[in-house]
């Protein structure tokens, strides 16, 4: 259970609004929460862009990344989670920052979502947080998707973490005819990715690609 003291681990907000608050996190399978020293320079690249930013967490997990982002002056986030204990306590942690309607909580499979372009209700993204499960290795095909089907806005940061390897390995191909295979034909080709920034913590890669030049 998601209130159970036994199966929680705890991540702190680092700064802002909510800073030094904890939140509660539930021991389930895939979910790994990133590192106090990661969300710090992270979220040191990200400052500039933060104020008033619509903010995606494709792979919620704890919901560290999004809340943080929330916490340091983004507009709105939106915490996406397949798993119903994870949403669970996702729904427990909101609740307890009285975030309002700035976050917004959706129990779905990601990477069906993502095949179609968003609903009205999500706007573009002007920065997404892609973290998903390491053994499951979707962070590629989950970058082909957004390009793909337009949910992001010009010139938006993704940020990716994968285990220890080079980021432009992950990027999708130009033009990859693999995307729509399957899914709608409603995608849009795509454009050139780039890694905009790098580094490595242990066996973790983690940085900040983009489209275009």
């Amino acid at each position: 259970m998601p209130g159970s003291r036994s199966n929680l681990q705890r991540v702190r907000i680092i700064a802002g609004r909510w800073r030094g608050r904890w939140l509660d996190v539930p021991e389930v399978d895939g979910l790994r929460p990133s590192g106090d020293r990661i969300r710090e320079t992270l979220f040191s690249w990200l400052q500039p862009r933060l104020h008033g930013a619509s903010c995606l967490d494709l792979f919620a997990g704890s919901g560290a990344l999004g809340i943080e982002a929330l916490s340091r002056g983004a507009g709105n986030v939106h915490l996406f989670e397949h798993n119903t204990q994870a949403l669970a306590n996702l729904q427990l942690q909101v609740e307890k920052l009285e975030a309002g309607d700035a976050i917004r909580l959706h129990h779905c499979d990601v990477m069906e979502i993502l095949e179609n372009p968003p609903e009205s209700s999500i706007p573009l993204a002007d920065i997404v947080f892609v973290d998903p499960p390491f053994a499951d290795q979707l962070q590629t095909r989950v970058l082909a998707l957004l390009g793909a089907y337009g949910w992001l806005q010009p010139g938006a940061l993704v940020y990716v973490e994968s285990p220890a390897g080079s980021l432009a390995d992950l990027l999708p191909e130009s033009h990859n005819s693999n995307v729509t295979e399957g899914t709608s034909q409603t995608a849009t080709p795509q454009q050139d990715w780039r890694v905009v920034k790098e580094k490595r913590a242990g066996n973790v890669s983690y940085g900040l690609v983009t489209q275009g030049a």
